[in-house]
């Protein structure tokens, strides 16, 4: 014989327009807090006797809010991609379908964007130095930003010479010797290793170490 499930009413509810939430009362004892679109989906009145799709579905509303709520912290602080924002509410232990529905909300909203976070991220590392595109690519991709998002953002940030200019800036800001094969070497690897391309680094070291022989002969 199938125990009867144990009818639950809802008792109340009181709503903090100012905060934007709904606590919902019922007659086990239970608080739910949900957003006001939230009670109205699931179509509740004081005195109505929950089915216990109801009662998931207040389930699932409240822990929406508490995803959204620390979602909307989190991003408060700063840009992240949704990679990277599905990592950090996973590690509060929130579900995984309730952080999905939450981060599909606020990219719909416009909350959460990849291309946005790649771009901020990209500008804000290109002002501490100079870094060219593979080097930014690599970041990204260890963010979380989806390959499509990485190439949008690149090809817009290093338009024609964009990553010549670049280079020549970071080869700028060290002092190597050029007038031998040792210091090019050197140069060569530290451009690389800043993410610009081995033959325009190649290039650039080149040039620069001709026109190093040009001034000592002027001399």
């Amino acid at each position: 014989m199938n125990r009867a499930e144990p009818e639950i009413e809802l008792t109340g509810w009181d709503e903090d327009a100012q905060a934007g939430t709904i606590t919902v009362l019922t007659s086990d004892g239970a608080t739910y807090e949900v957003a006001p679109s939230a009670h109205e989906l699931l179509g509740l009145s004081i005195g109505q006797r929950l089915t216990s799709e109801q009662v998931y579905g207040l389930q699932f509303a409240a822990a929406r809010k508490r995803v959204a709520k620390a979602a909307l912290k989190l991003l408060d602080r700063r840009f992240y991609s949704s990679s990277r924002l599905r990592s950090r509410l996973r590690q509060k232990d929130f579900s995984p379908e309730a952080v999905d529905a939450v981060l599909q909300q606020l990219t719909e909203q416009g909350l959460l964007d990849d291309r946005r976070f790649a771009e901020s991220w990209c500008r804000d590392q290109l002002a501490r130095r100079p870094v060219g595109p593979r080097w930014l690519r690599s970041g990204l991709h260890d963010q979380g930003v989806t390959p499509e998002a990485i190439d949008l953002v690149l090809d817009s940030l290093f338009p024609a010479d964009r990553e010549r200019e670049t280079c020549a800036k970071a080869l700028a800001s060290r002092h190597y010797s050029l007038d031998d094969d040792k210091g090019k070497a050197r140069a060569i690897r530290f451009l690389s290793s800043r993410g610009f391309s081995p033959s325009l680094a190649r290039e650039l070291v080149f040039e620069a170490s001709q026109g190093f022989r040009a001034r000592e002969e002027d001399a």
